[in-house]
């Protein structure tokens, strides 16, 4: 696949020299701080009880390095931050993240390294240790996610950056947030058991009839190599003096409608969803027109890309109305094999619109045998 850049990182405030921004990105003490803190105070109160200068100067010490670790806490400030990811991905299936910071600001002496938190939707959360850089420097960090949910997201997420001090006593905290879109696919599956392939002249399926291994008469045409004996039409060949072989009608799919009602939201619906999408390919492979609807929503695709990209943003709240019957059946024709993926049996109502439209079959997809056509 190929990478796609995000469109920018925009930060939550503005104006990083500012009060606000630094009353955002002021240091904030860690668990470290406070236990030296706890330890400053607890020499102090012991000098006091014994009177020793020596623990007393310690407690001041430890309190010394307190302030001095918090003043040398770099800023989490950045020039730009990009996130490369593939533009369309699928559930479980690994794919290459990589995250590029660009630095703003000196390099402070001791300055440990920053922490980035990548969480993008629809991706496990990366955690990501880049280098210190100066201004305009690049650091750049890469790992394998793994696409955990479906969907479409026209917002990338954000990007959460720390920096310690160099005793890890504080830490600035950023975060950005990232607008880029991005696809993941439902997760590969075995397709669903297609309807029977109808034979003859349908109105609406994706193609007229071609040669193959069919049962009605196509054609007779010169015997090749690799025909079989059984293949050849011996009383022609006889009349003709020559092998002739007769040709059979390979049968034609139907137009496949998919239609979609409510689904429900736990593992076992997304299972059957993304067996419905593999359903799909597999028909715009057999050369069938495929049509996908949903509440309000009615598109006929060519392309595979196409289909995951409207299976990966699907998610209706209800089942098809009257008005998204009509357009879907229109587009299909007569003859059209109906395919239902929602939670609930075919609706009465939608039952009914299909029949008198003439559709050659509807089917629950949750009914279909489960071993593959292929």
């Amino acid at each position: 696949m190929s990478r796609q850049e995000d469109a920018g990182a925009v930060p939550d405030a503005k104006g990083a020299g500012g009060v606000l921004a630094w009353i955002r990105l002021r240091p904030r003490p860690t668990r470290a701080t406070s236990l030296l803190l706890t330890l400053a105070a607890i020499l102090e109160l012991l000098g006091q009880l014994i009177h020793s200068t020596g623990v007393i100067v310690a407690a001041a010490f430890a309190v010394g390095a307190v302030i001095g670790d918090a003043l040398l806490t770099p800023g989490a400030k950045y020039a730009a931050i990009e996130r490369h990811t593939p533009s369309r991905m699928a559930v479980g299936v690994e794919a290459n993240v990589q995250v590029a910071l660009i630095g703003a600001g000196k390099r402070v002496f001791g300055r440990r390294p920053l922490v980035l938190t990548d969480r993008a939707p629809g991706l496990d959360i990366g955690r990501y240790v880049v280098p210190s850089i100066r201004d305009g420097e690049q650091a750049v960090a890469e790992r394998t996610a793994m696409p955990q949910f479906r969907g479409c997201w026209l917002d990338g997420g954000r990007i959460d950056i720390e920096a310690y001090s160099p005793l890890g006593g504080w830490v600035r905290r950023n975060r950005v947030r990232l607008a880029e879109s991005g696809w993941v696919h439902p997760a590969p599956a075995i397709p669903l058991r297609l309807p029977e392939a109808y034979v003859g002249e349908i109105s609406g399926r994706a193609s007229t009839a071609r040669s193959g291994a069919g049962h009605d008469f196509y054609g007779i045409r010169e015997w090749r190599v690799g025909d079989t004996t059984t293949s050849v039409h011996w009383r022609a060949s006889a009349r003709r003096n020559q092998l002739v072989v007769m040709e059979r009608e390979r049968p034609s799919h139907p137009t496949m409608l998919i239609l979609a009602g409510r689904l429900g939201d736990d593992q076992a619906a997304e299972d059957l969803l993304a067996r419905v999408a593999a359903t799909a390919l597999l028909a715009l492979r057999d050369g069938r027109k495929v049509v996908l609807a949903a509440a309000g929503a009615v598109l006929s695709v060519t392309r595979p890309i196409d289909a995951l990209d409207w299976f990966a943003g699907l998610d209706p709240a209800g089942d098809p109305d009257a008005a998204t019957m009509r357009t879907a059946l229109q587009t299909v024709g007569t003859g059209a094999a109906v395919l239902w993926l929602g939670a609930d049996a075919v609706p009465a109502g939608v039952a009914g619109q299909v029949r008198g439209a003439g559709a050659a079959s509807v089917t629950t997809a949750s009914a279909l045998q489960t071993r593959p056509t292929r």
